[in-house]
Formats: structure tokens, sequence, C-alpha cells
């Protein structure tokens, strides 16, 4: 995910969760989190991408040590105690609605409720605007025979 995509997710936060989310937090926590585990500065990196992800919706806190696994071949225990110590650095209702609001921005929008119109059926005798053309073509062919003439 880049940092476009990041930037159009974060527009549609509230003015203040976007200034906590882009503010210096992730850096900082990524940074005393990863020290306490003795990561080098690539793992900071994917530790603070992993918080990001996070704090922007895109991982659920189950999926954030395995990206830090995964993409940073942080050891999983390491991975594991960067998330129990990162989650209790946010406000508790934050960790707990958190999953919620994750699950409903991945699922797509619904359809509007507001039923279609029907389509028109069918029917012999209904007049389009398909066979008033047709029939306006037919009419400006002119008559090649005498008898074509007498029929009109």
């Amino acid at each position: 995910m880049n940092e476009l995509t990041l930037t159009s997710i974060a527009n549609t936060f509230s003015p203040e969760y976007r200034t906590f989310v882009q503010g210096d937090f992730p850096d900082a926590i990524a940074q005393k989190l990863g020290q306490a585990q003795q990561l080098d500065d690539i793992g900071i990196l994917i530790v603070r991408n992993g918080i990001l992800l996070y704090l922007h919706f895109v991982l659920l806190e189950a999926e954030l040590a395995t990206f830090m696994v995964t993409e940073g071949d942080i050891p999983e225990a390491s991975a594991n105690q960067i998330v129990v110590e990162f989650l209790k650095e946010l406000p508790t209702a934050y960790v707990e609605q958190h999953d919620t609001v994750a699950t409903e921005m991945r699922t797509p929008p619904v359809e509007s409720e507001v039923p279609k119109p029907p389509t028109p059926p069918e029917a012999e005798g209904v007049r389009t605007m398909a066979d008033d053309i047709n029939k306006a073509q037919d009419d400006s062919t002119p008559a090649t025979s005498q008898d074509d003439l007498l029929r009109r």
C-alpha cells in the first residue's frame, strides 16, 4: 500500500485523528518499541509501517504481528511483544472498537435500497422511437416502379 492510498484514507478521518495519525506518534512509538526489542533501522521501519497501517484501519489487531514477521523478518515473540506494548499506548475504547471499524471499512458498500424503475414490457402495438426512425427511413426511400408509386 503506498503513501497516496494512506493519504486518501486519512482524508476521511476527523481533523483531530488525522493530525494524530500523521503526527510524531507513529515514529516515536515505533522507535521506542523497536529499540526495546533491539531491532535495527529496517526492523524499526517495518514496525512503523505496521503501526501506520493499523492506525489507518488497514490491519486488524491480529494481523499486526504477522505483518511485522512476514515483512521484516522480526522474530514472532518480538512482534507479539511490540503489539502488546503498542496497544497499551492507545486508549482502551479505541482498541476495543478498532477491529469493528476496520472490518466495516473493508466491506464494500451495499447498493442503495431504492428500487430501480421497472423495465417496460415488450408489448405488441407499442411504438418506439426506433420504429419511428425506421419508418421515416422507409418513407424516404424513392419509389422505383409504377406499382410502388400506386401502393402509396
